[in-house]
């Protein structure tokens, strides 16, 4: 009997759980890395069309918990291991590695890793309504379309839940904002 109560309080719980927004923006230690970089950037024109557009039928994915610097060259599991890595159509093929504004971790002068951030909106297996989440672009996903992040454990589990049982998170709205 007290099984059965565990689980109907949970079940009960479980639409409360799912609610919500939490954006996640770029820490001050990468955001100081780049803080002068954003003139000089190149910017790919997929990330210009794309920019500020809600995408319909996205996907996200997952790929571990990060650490290390990513491929924009920044410390990946900054802030509170929420990361996303972007589709590699948003990043531009000639891209420059460059010193640092601060620091000595060189760093990618691309658009797309400069205070770029990417706004998800999903509902949730079991979920009765919608969450967002908006975490920062430090890395990249060379097979994923434009339609498709790849996002931190920690970051897929705050939309859904039941995480790797679910595997693809589909049916989601992607939007890549300059990071709030």
């Amino acid at each position: 009997m007290a099984q059965f109560f565990i689980v109907a309080v949970l079940l009960l719980a479980l639409p409360s759980i799912c609610l919500g927004q939490k954006v996640v923006t770029t820490d001050p230690a990468n955001a100081k890395i780049n803080s002068c970089l954003a003139k000089n950037a190149s910017q790919s024109s997929t990330l210009a069309s794309n920019l500020n557009k809600p995408i319909s039928g996205g996907q996200f994915t997952f790929y571990g918990n990060p650490s290390g610097a990513g491929a924009c060259g920044q410390d990946t599991g900054k802030p509170a291991g929420f990361s996303a890595a972007a589709s590699g159509k948003l990043f531009v093929d000639s891209q420059k590695w460059v010193a640092p504004c601060s620091g000595t971790q060189w760093v990618l002068s691309d658009q797309v890793c400069i205070n770029k951030c990417v706004k998800i909106t999903y509902k949730c297996v079991k979920c009765t309504a919608s969450k967002t989440l908006t975490v920062p672009i430090n890395n990249k996903c060379p097979e994923c379309a434009v339609n498709h992040v790849d996002l931190s454990t920690d970051a897929f589990n705050y939309l859904e839940p039941q995480g790797g049982t679910v595997g693809i998170a589909k049916n989601a709205v992607i939007t890549y904002i300059t990071c709030p």
